[in-house]
């Protein structure tokens, strides 16, 4: 009798779990369903093409799309008559004000050539969506810049939208970036720092503040946030006293995330590279968005010469962008002092990297104190070096993260 219950219970198990997957395929295949129909009424709005056609589901092609964290739904859209080049249907959520920044600038940096076309973007029934051209030359891969040539089609890019104007980006500001009372109670720092450090580091510390309200909805421990805000509260404190160069210091609409998942070959020939997903774009240091690629495996054994190569194709595709403009920014030959202060942003950016880690659960949360204490280190590190050129050399040559793990060894070996 027992066998036989046993028996049944387990079949009914089974059929329930059979169930339950069959309807989780139905809705994710309806889901899937209005939000191609979404597409395709989005693109009769906006395409001309479209609207002068009787579109439907069979005369285009659908392919579903990575699109961060934050995207409600990505969509390649591909018209099987050939008519119109194949588009990609973003939909965010109404209220995410990312979103609406990242479309205005991607805007501006398809204006430039420097991202894909935008064709249409702002708000619908099912959130605020964004219509662009599809780019079929894929992601550069990890390591990118151990190639000479690369460094120079990345310092290109950066140039290219670091000459678009921070006016872009300023009707984003989060409110936190107009009220430092608020910030400063949200890092645990004082108004009078937080200040300074909005005047010095743009609004690249509301990134800080922006990602903490999103820890606290996802129930961080606040130990955990202390730990995040120290190191925090270092890099605004003191990067921009560690930095050299006034070019590479000087504040600039950046994209603040441009590691390769971010960047576009403009074609199979890699011709050139694009932004994509500008959704942390703020303003910032050159030298913070500069150095995203050279943290952890996309600028892995990149040598010193091709840092120097990156920032002198930077330097000279912004003279050429000069000569054509009104605005005035003087122009200087790359130096050690500009790779220095790449380094300080490889520190920023690896704090950057602590926070989004703490958002994948307690199982990345050793990686987060690893990278939080180094940090820490890294920090103390580059103070020194401002006193000792023997330091700074070295900083420079092997990076600071290599630079760190050299002294945490001779200082194991030691103990």
């Amino acid at each position: 009798m027992l066998s036989k219950i046993a028996i049944y219970g387990s079949a009914t198990s089974l059929a329930l779990g059979a169930s339950a997957f069959l309807f989780y395929q139905f809705c994710s295949w309806y889901k899937r369903r209005l939000n191609e129909n979404f597409a395709i009424n989005v693109c009769k709005q906006a395409i001309e093409s479209y609207a002068t056609r009787d579109i439907t589901r069979a005369d285009v092609k659908f392919i579903v799309l990575a699109g961060g964290i934050s995207a409600l739904s990505v969509l390649k859209v591909t018209d099987c008559a050939g008519k119109v080049p194949p588009l990609v249907v973003r939909v965010d959520r109404p209220d995410n004000e990312a979103a609406k920044k990242a479309a205005t600038l991607a805007t501006e940096l398809a204006k430039v050539g420097a991202g894909p076309k935008i064709y249409h973007h702002g708000p619908s029934q099912q959130g605020y969506v964004t219509i662009m051209g599809f780019v079929n030359g894929g992601n550069p891969q990890e390591g990118f810049l151990r190639s000479t040539a690369n460094c120079c089609a990345y310092g290109k890019l950066m140039a290219r939208l670091h000459r678009i104007p921070n006016k872009f980006i300023a009707p984003f500001s989060s409110q936190v970036a107009r009220e430092p009372k608020q910030l400063a109670a949200m890092l645990g720092m004082g108004t009078v720092e937080v200040s300074r450090a909005l005047r010095l580091l743009g609004s690249y510390p509301c990134v800080y503040a922006e990602m903490t309200d999103g820890l606290r909805a996802a129930g961080l421990a606040e130990d955990r946030l202390k730990k995040l805000h120290h190191a925090s509260r270092l890099i605004m404190l003191q990067a921009h006293e560690l930095m050299r160069s006034p070019m590479t210091s000087r504040l600039v609409c950046g994209h603040g995330d441009a590691h390769p998942g971010n960047l576009l070959w403009q074609d199979q020939q890699h011709s050139g590279l694009l932004l994509i997903d500008l959704e942390t774009a703020a303003s910032m240091p050159a030298a913070f968005d500069l150095a995203v690629p050279l943290t952890a495996k996309a600028g892995e054994g990149s040598p010193l010469d091709n840092r120097r190569m990156l920032l002198d194709w930077y330097l000279q595709s912004l003279g050429n962008l000069e000569s054509g403009s009104k605005r005035c920014l003087k122009i200087v030959e790359a130096n050690d002092d500009m790779v220095y202060d790449m380094e300080v942003g490889v520190v920023a950016r690896i704090l950057f990297i602590s926070y989004v880690f703490s958002f994948f659960g307690s199982g990345f949360y050793p990686t987060v104190d690893a990278f939080i204490e180094g940090v820490v280190a890294m920090i103390n590190i580059l103070e020194r070096a401002q006193g000792d050129d023997i330091l700074r050399k070295e900083v420079v040559k092997s990076g600071i993260v290599d630079t760190h793990n050299r002294i945490t060894s001779c200082q194991a070996a030691q103990m």
